[in-house]
């Protein structure tokens, strides 16, 4: 894959590399151990020795590092120059004789015309910020092989995502540095309130939250608040737009949806986990 598959990044766009080189550098073997069980957990019994994996969107290159040692022939993209450096660099320290390849590529510019198809195709909390959610899962669904996993986690539709649309984007294109750390206080403030209410210790939360999402809280904080483009979809649009592209759902792991559907949203919202499988028996 070469630099001609990536669009011009919008200097508006949130930098994501920074967030995961910071979170790179903590990862050990327990980390990898924890995404090669979570990448069984998605596929199952299906064997990914000697099977074509593409990593869209591998941010920190711990998922590519994970299907590396789980035998899979690695392609990695990210459209973000810092994240493909990061990936490289994890490759390196826990497959040092891998012979993966780690590019600079934007999703909206891939077809299998150029690219080719893969027996896994991987996307994880990536395509609901190219700004093209429909368009990016085309995309993607036009990636896998016949018979083929598509393993992706979207946004899950709130009642708030227009006002979080709103704040994500005054964020990265309008707020200074010091608006930015008073965004992240105000927010983790609230959400010290939230647990306090719930009866649950703040300090310990955020202690103990790295071993749960990897990142710790208050990174995880600026990635929410500053994940410009954003999008998010409901899980029956999900569906029907995946299934329309020949693929039919093996799995999924969905929040509880209430409100016609939709959580609230008050502090943001969580991604929806899909397997789907595409059910065609030619390309």
């Amino acid at each position: 894959m070469q630099e001609k598959h990536v669009q011009d990044i919008n200097p508006t766009v949130f930098a994501f590399g920074e967030n995961w080189r910071h979170y790179a550098d903590g990862i050990d073997e327990r980390h990898i151990e924890q995404a090669i069980a979570g990448l069984r957990r998605l596929f199952g019994d299906a064997p990914l020795t000697g099977k074509r994996f593409l990593d869209l969107g591998c941010g920190s290159g711990i998922h590519a590092a994970a299907a590396v040692r789980l035998g899979a022939t690695v392609t990695a993209l990210d459209r973000d120059a810092t994240c493909v450096a990061t990936t490289r660099a994890v490759l390196q320290r826990f497959c040092p004789e891998h012979t993966a390849i780690v590019e600079r590529a934007d999703i909206l510019t891939l077809t299998p015309e150029t690219f080719g198809r893969f027996d896994y195709v991987y996307s994880w909390g990536v395509l609901h910020h190219t700004g093209d959610l429909r368009g990016a899962l085309r995309r993607a669904c036009a990636l896998v092989a016949p018979q083929g996993l598509l393993a992706i986690a979207i946004y899950k539709k709130s009642w708030l995502c227009w006002a979080w649309a709103l704040e994500k984007r005054w964020y990265t294109e309008r707020a200074s540095p010091r608006a930015r750390r008073w965004a992240q206080r105000l927010y983790q403030a609230a959400w010290r309130l939230n647990l306090t209410l719930k009866g649950i210790d703040y300090n310990t939360y955020v202690r103990e939250y790295p071993r749960a999402r990897g990142m710790r809280f208050e990174t995880d904080v600026a990635d929410w608040l500053g994940g410009w483009p954003y999008e998010s979809a409901t899980r029956s649009q999900i569906e029907a737009w995946v299934g329309r592209e020949g693929f039919t759902l093996v799995h999924c792991n969905v929040s509880p949806s209430r409100l016609g559907g939709r959580t609230l949203g008050l502090f943001g919202t969580r991604c929806d986990e899909f397997v789907f499988r595409r059910s065609d028996s030619s390309p």
